[in-house]
């Protein structure tokens, strides 16, 4: 006997098939039903001890009705689950599953650990609650986040245990929608890239839901002309009835194939196709997926053939006519030639019997290319009897032309005799028989010896290949429509056989391999593309040759024309002519969207900061100056009170701390004033180098004695319009947050310089202003900053120091203080790699020395001499710049967007390039390794390292393994052409 212990599963592999398998029936069952039976589940220790006394069995068990509720809710085809204040207090083996947790690391917890962003989590919360709050149950489509990482597309249903209590908790179930979620991308993918023309429509009304762009080009129509509007209301049909008969056709047989139709397009032209549809469900409704083919130049070409045979049927019934003419007059001299040569018959019977026991024709002629004999197969072809034929000249019997240019074609009887030697027609050779019938032959002629080797007459050997040669003609003209429509297309298209050699390119694929257009191109991927791209593509193709795939979809980059284009490679298995597998695919230049990608993203980024920090700003000046109205009316009371109290009074103590407090609030202010902007400031003539050894003399004294201060200090600075107090408070500022971050020690570094910003440097960093400007550079060896946190350092109350370390003020400080002198502040810093600031602040008289002038004028445009620079940055905008300013210079540059593209072009071309400018900070290898195998591959190699780290920061390292010089960015260009100059020897 079974207890009802022994019916309960004991694993969670079993509640995982069955929501898969034979229980798939609870999958259809209404949410709200699950939900009430969690809640009879969840709510069941609530019950009373009478109510609890009546639904255990004898001896304390559970009762079967409890086992049975529990094994349902383990069993249950979707997630079950109760949370009380948003804290996970009961899942089923579901949820498990679906997340891959175990049940003691979600039971306790807060719901948050389920959700990939804190985003997902704030509005679950907010849109499930809202519902909940309107209709007393809430549903949300969101994502949720496995253990292993994976992001999940999953339902979410909640229902509270009590409406008027929310904290008694909230039942849920969840249901994993991912695969649903991928199908519907894939499908609109497909849809809307098919090369045929496609819509979905309403079968009723003919209302257009979508439409791809093939079928718009058809049309002539924009998809915005289109979308919500029917069929019958945009004016397609040039015979409405013939909607009506598709729409009646789908309703009998839920599909149609290849029905023909009449429309009309934009222009009102009219237009004849070849209409396919079925029925399909999308989202949940009866809609019609059509195919249409445009079938206008067929029937047009169809026309227009039915006009030439009825007036070549005029013109064959006139010839006939003439024809027989000809054939009674010559009848008498037949007959009275039939009476000369029955002296012959008995000799010739033997011949005559082998003749026509052969399956090809055979007409045999004299020296005079006079026709002696023919047999029956020939008979039939040519249309005249052997006695008919019989010294008839060969061109009268046997009427041959060229097919193609309709030209008579040489008598091969004079070929033969004049050449000795066999003769054969070309394959295009048409034989127009006396009847009027033509027949493509296949022809060889051969010359008639006699026994002293002269030529007697000539054999003529053909036969009917009509029938081979109207496949072979269809052929070949399908071929050359399609050759023609691949090389018209917009893509690389190409088809390459188990060896990876091109069995097929189109003029694309040619051209993009700078050989000549061939059909039939016998080489690999590997004369396109680098080796790298040459690997994947290799392997892609390995894939679909194997049978593991049978299409596969890559995006890569490609030089084409001296320029770095992308492209997105469509592979697709195909099975050749002779049986074998092979791998076509159509490549689309997708450059123009990848680069618009890019930019918009860069844009947006920009865009979305400024305004941040001018939303920001505005903000913290609206507040610090109400603020300050406060502290005032706070600090003169406070004052008033503190004058009518002797010393010793006991609230002298807490007065005087309140004023303390109210002073560290008006500094907090100030700050935040500073980082608006709004605080007042005097503007004097400033020596920026004075202020920096007043600050540097301050900190020597009060920073560890682990820590270095250093100074580069140009000598020749141009003075500054600021106000002195805020300055050095920039300076403070920085070194505060450089001096925690080196707790065990290092290096703080102060340089000053003058610059010139010019109008490439603007175009890159678009906050800030060409001219004259004093650049104050910043530089720590501490701890770093990644990503995330350099994101925010300028946003105000942002800090990553403890609690009662930091106001995080200081660096927003420090940014409205630049903003507020019109100056331009960056930072660079990466974990572990110390961090650099960049504040460049207009000079004084707004514009650089006559000197600096002058020297710009110095260096001539030939400069370069021909000499080849490989330029290596990872922003297409400096590559771009950069190659700009070199060729002015006379330079040849050469451009890499990696390492690994560096590398590449070097081994393959080093011996051209005289130097490498290389970016230290590059995804993949990186710039300091790539410098490495520069290094190996070349140790003579000049290489000049561009970084957003000083020289004394992470370009020592790079320059103590072998660079031969060092540039920071952002640089100015000038600077550029001096750095290069003095390495190349210039």
């Amino acid at each position: 006997m079974r207890t009802p212990k022994d019916q309960i599963p004991e694993s969670r592999s079993r509640p995982y098939a069955v929501r898969h398998g034979a229980c798939g029936w609870i999958s259809g069952l209404p949410g709200t039903c699950l939900l009430v039976l969690l809640f009879v589940l969840l709510a069941a220790p609530a019950l009373s001890q009478e109510d609890e006394a009546e639904t255990v069995t004898w001896g304390g068990r559970p009762s079967q009705t409890d086992q049975l509720l529990a094994t349902i809710l383990q069993l249950a085809p979707t997630g079950i689950g109760m949370v009380e204040n948003r804290v996970i207090s009961s899942v089923n083996d579901y949820v498990l599953d679906l997340t891959g947790y175990d049940r003691e690391e979600l039971i306790g917890q807060s719901a948050r650990m389920l959700y990939p962003t804190q985003e997902d989590f704030d509005f679950v919360g907010r849109e499930k609650y809202r519902q909940i709050f309107e209709k007393g149950t809430g549903s949300v489509e969101t994502r949720w986040l496995r253990k292993d990482g994976a992001i999940l597309d999953v339902i979410l249903s909640s229902t509270p245990l009590d409406p008027e209590d929310l904290s008694v908790g909230v039942t849920f179930t969840v249901l994993d929608i991912t695969q649903r979620r991928q199908s519907e991308e894939r499908f609109a993918k497909a849809f809307h890239s098919s090369p045929a023309p496609l819509v979905i429509s309403d079968i009723e009304t003919g209302l257009f839901l979508d439409v791809n762009e093939r079928w718009n080009e058809m049309l002539g129509y924009a998809r915005e002309e289109l979308i919500g509007r029917t069929s019958k209301d945009v004016g397609i049909w040039a015979d409405p009835a013939d909607r009506d008969r598709i729409v009646a056709k789908i309703a009998e047989q839920g599909y149609f194939k290849d029905e023909p139709i009449q429309f009309r397009n934009k222009a009102g032209e009219a237009r004849y196709a070849m209409w396919s549809a079925e029925v399909v469900l999308l989202d949940g409704r009866q809609v019609m997926l059509s195919l249409i083919l445009d079938e206008t130049e067929r029937k047009l070409a169809e026309a227009a053939l039915s006009v030439r045979t009825r007036i070549f049927l005029g013109v064959l019934t006139a010839f006939s006519a003439v024809l027989l003419v000809l054939v009674l007059q010559m009848t008498w001299n037949i007959r009275q030639r039939e009476k000369m040569t029955q002296a012959l018959q008995a000799s010739e019977e033997n011949l005559a019997t082998t003749l026509h026991s052969i399956g090809d024709g055979v007409i045999a002629t004299d020296s005079r290319g006079l026709v002696t004999n023919m047999n029956q197969v020939a008979e039939k072809l040519c249309g005249w009897t052997l006695d008919e034929a019989r010294g008839k000249p060969l061109y009268e019997v046997f009427r041959i032309f060229n097919a193609w240019t309709q030209e008579v074609v040489d008598n091969p009887v004079h070929q033969v005799i004049h050449s000795g030697r066999i003769v054969g027609l070309a394959n295009h050779t048409l034989l127009l028989s006396r009847n009027g019938a033509k027949y493509q032959i296949a022809d060889s002629a051969a010359p008639i010896r006699d026994r002293q080797g002269r030529i007697s007459g000539v054999v003529l050997v053909f036969r009917d290949v009509t029938d081979e040669y109207a496949v072979e003609e269809r052929l070949r003209q399908s071929e050359q429509r399609f050759q023609t429509f691949m090389d018209e297309t917009p893509v690389y298209a190409y088809i390459k056989d188990e060896s990876l050699a091109h069995v097929y390119k189109n003029r694309r694929v040619a051209e993009l391999m700078s050989g000549s257009f061939s059909q039939a191109g016998g080489d690999s991927a590997r004369a396109l593309f680098d080796s790298a791209t040459s690997d994947l593509l290799e392997k892609a193709d390995g894939r679909i040759l194997s049978g593991e795939r049978d299409r596969i979809e890559l995006e890569y980059s490609v030089h084409i024309g001296g320029e770095q284009r992308w492209l997105n490679d469509v592979k697709f298995a195909l099975v050749l002519a002779d049986g074998r597998r092979a791998v076509g695919g159509l490549a689309y230049d997708i450059t123009e969207r990848k680069q618009a990608e890019a930019e918009r993203e860069k844009m947006q980024a920009q865009l979305l900061q400024a305004q941040k920090m001018e939303s920001v700003g505005t903000l913290a000046g609206g507040v610090a100056h109400d603020f300050n109205n406060l502290l005032q009316t706070l600090g003169g009371n406070i004052e008033l009170l503190l004058a009518d109290k002797p010393d010793d009074h006991p609230d002298v103590g807490r007065l005087r701390a309140a004023l303390k407090s109210i002073e560290r609030a008006a500094q907090l202010v100030r700050q935040l004033l500073l980082f608006s902007r709004k605080e007042g400031s005097l503007r004097v003539p400033v020596d920026l180098n004075r202020e920096v050894e007043g600050v540097v003399d301050m900190l020597r004294r009060t920073v560890p004695r682990m820590i270095t201060v250093e100074t580069r200090l140009d000598p020749e600075l141009w003075p500054l319009l600021a106000d002195p107090v805020q300055i050095e408070q920039v300076l403070l500022n920085i070194a505060n947050n450089s001096v925690d971050a080196m707790p065990d020690g290092g290096t703080f570094l102060i340089e000053t310089n003058n610059v010139v910003l010019d109008e490439g440097f603007v175009r890159i960093h678009p906050d800030s202003v060409p001219g004259a400007h004093v650049l104050l550079t910043v530089t720590d060896t501490g701890c770093g900053m990644d990503k995330e946190t350099l994101a925010h350092i300028f946003d105000p109350f942002f800090t990553t120091k403890p609690v009662g370390k930091g106001t995080g003020l200081g660096l927003p400080s420090v940014y409205g203080i630049v903003k507020g002198h019109d100056g331009y502040i960056q930072c660079y810093s990466e974990p572990d790699q110390g961090s650099v600031f960049r504040i460049y602040l207009p000079a004084a008289d707004g514009r650089a020395p006559e000197e600096e002038i002058e020297r710009k004028i110095l260096f001539p445009e030939d400069l370069g001499d021909g000499m080849t620079i490989l330029v290596v940055d990872d922003e297409p905008e400096i590559r771009a710049l950069t190659r700009e300013v070199l060729e002015v210079l006379g330079y040849k540059v050469k451009s890499a967007a990696s390492g690994e593209e560096a590398l590449e072009a070097y081994r393959q071309e080093g011996e051209e390039i005289d130097l490498v400018l290389l970016d230290l900070n590059m995804p993949g290898m990186g710039g300091h390794r790539c410098l490495q195998e520069l290094l190996r591959i070349d140790p003579r190699v000049k290489v000049v390292i561009a970084s957003g780290y000083s020289a004394e920061g992470q370009g020592r390292q790079s320059l103590s393994a072998g660079a031969k010089g060092f540039i920071g960015k952002p640089y100015q260009l000038r600077d550029l052409e001096a750095v290069i100059r003095e390495v190349l020897g210039l």
